[in-house]
């Protein structure tokens, strides 16, 4: 409760953060408070933005273990390698909710448009924000329906439609597309970083 303390969050959101994370109380202290060094140190975040994060988004305390937050991070860096600090520092606290994406299924959406698609991150208008769109119900499947039948499309204006406006747009019949998305099982893209072990 220290912790707490310290960052001054109130009791109300000290109990939302409890009930809502997904493991808080079973977390070191280190990666409590290492989210805060990180995200101050690298992008001068102060500590009263993060529990205003945090408040809204719970799990994203927890964006610390296994050195998620760095990684993600170096992920979106590394596809587009002229983002500065002070894009990435409005990124996180804009839109804090693109970093409860799981690791894998963020490399495996740069993967998907730089290897599949043939297009390097750094010249898509959409990125690093079409990492928000699920794989396997929207990046995917309307890329591959559109790839073949249209000379080019700009993801910035592909992702963000509704199913019905995106098969209105391109001529796509609402049955082809959900047979496109049902090649692969919707997941929830979330990193499993608490799971119960019951007592021997």
């Amino acid at each position: 409760m220290g912790e707490f303390r310290k960052y001054r969050f109130t009791k109300v959101q000290v109990i939302n953060v409890c009930q809502n994370s997904g493991g808080i109380l079973a977390s070191r202290v280190s990666n409590f408070v290492g989210l805060f060094d990180l995200l101050k140190k690298n992008f001068n975040i102060k500590a009263k933005d993060v529990v205003e994060i945090v408040d809204t988004f719970p799990e994203f305390i927890l964006q610390n273990r296994k050195d998620l937050i760095r990684r993600k991070i170096e992920l979106i860096q590394k596809g587009s390698k002229n983002l500065s600090q002070t894009y990435l520092k409005a990124l996180i606290k804009r839109h804090p909710d693109l970093f409860l994406k799981s690791w894998a299924s963020m490399e495996a959406k740069c993967n998907y448009v730089t290897k599949t698609l043939g297009r390097p991150l750094a010249n898509e208008k959409a990125f690093p924000l079409l990492l928000h769109f699920n794989y396997n119900q929207v990046l995917r499947p309307r890329c591959e329906l559109l790839k073949d039948r249209v000379k080019h499309f700009e993801l910035q204006d592909v992702l963000p439609l509704t199913d019905e406006q995106f098969c209105l747009a391109y001529d796509i019949s609402a049955d082809e597309l959900e047979r496109k998305k049902a090649e692969r099982p919707a997941r929830d893209e979330r990193d499993k970083l608490w799971a119960y072990v019951p007592a021997l």
